[in-house]
């Protein structure tokens, strides 16, 4: 790494991105299974803390200091950096993937409901069967768990200003003002694993695993089926 250009660094930040938004675009799939509010708000808090904690915990000087310890080093000697501005850096910068990520998320879910609903999907989603969901609420519990995320990250980026003097959205308006090209990559690298995302669905529900557990529908092979495949 000691010759690595910009372009090394700007490939590392694309796979960041790429888990990020395996990980969003997955946990968002699941809200096809939330059918009332109590459900949603254990899904969510869930989510959230566990966000939190990873984002908060490592920006912290006495962590980083309490984290040097020889236990605590073969635990998390690859999540660790040796310079505390790097770490805090990189922790900014993973807090920026991860709203975009849930960003790109939250809208490709709403936009599949919607073709479930609306659109005839057989030939889109041959493996889905009907649902039986409610598309208003399930686009309300879009809709708010969005404007939550969004208000937790403009939480975070007002903490980190005034304790570190860094904030996610500095370092990713950093990033994108030194390689413009970055933009258009994520929406690239989006789009791929949008896909990825819905032909595993589609593969594992033609192996027999109810997905969709709110429609109580099991997928059955059938000619059509695998004349498609």
């Amino acid at each position: 790494s000691k010759n690595a250009g910009f372009d090394r660094f700007h490939l590392v930040g694309l796979t960041r991105f790429a888990f990020h938004c395996y990980t969003s675009i997955f946990k968002q799939s699941l809200f096809v299974n939330l059918t009332d509010w109590s459900s949603f708000g254990a899904f969510y808090l869930t989510n959230t803390m566990t966000h939190v904690v990873t984002a908060v915990m490592p920006m912290s000087g006495k962590w980083h200091s309490f984290s040097k310890s020889d236990r605590c080093k073969a635990l998390l000697g690859r999540l660790l950096k040796t310079d505390l501005l790097h770490q805090r850096g990189m922790c900014c910068f993973n807090a920026y993937l991860k709203s975009r990520a849930v960003s790109i998320a939250s809208l490709q879910y709403i936009v599949f409901i919607l073709l479930l609903q609306y659109h005839p999907n057989r030939f889109v989603f041959p493996n889905f069967q009907e649902p039986n969901i409610d598309v208003k609420q399930q686009m309300t519990f879009v809709a708010i768990a969005w404007s939550l995320d969004y208000l937790n990250y403009t939480i975070i980026n007002l903490v980190f200003d005034r304790r570190y003097n860094m904030t996610p959205m500095y370092v990713g308006a950093c990033h994108l003002r030194q390689y413009r090209r970055f933009q258009y990559s994520v929406v690239l690298i989006a789009s791929h694993i949008i896909s990825d995302v819905y032909l595993g669905m589609a593969w594992a529900m033609m192996a027999g695993v109810n997905i969709e557990h709110s429609t109580n529908a099991t997928a059955v092979p059938n000619p059509e089926q695998d004349e498609w495949c």
